[in-house]
């Protein structure tokens, strides 16, 4: 993996962040249905996978923290 694939995942990361957040705020404006708290429970999981791997390969390689500002 390269700095450019950290970039690219940290990327994703932030799209999957505003996602996210959208469907937070959409949830708590509506009545929360079951299909609704399971895509949340998804994109709130797929962020923290993401997030696993940005800092396994941070680590692993010595480079810098591109999320350092959430």
């Amino acid at each position: 993996m390269t700095i450019h694939d950290l970039e690219q995942i940290s990327k994703l990361y932030q799209v999957l962040m505003q996602s996210y957040e959208a469907l937070h705020t959409h949830a708590q404006a509506t009545k929360v249905t079951p299909a609704l708290q399971m895509l949340v429970a998804r994109h709130s999981a797929a962020l923290l996978l993401v997030r696993e791997i940005l800092n396994r390969c941070r680590f692993d390689n010595e480079w810098p923290d591109l999320l350092a500002d959430d």
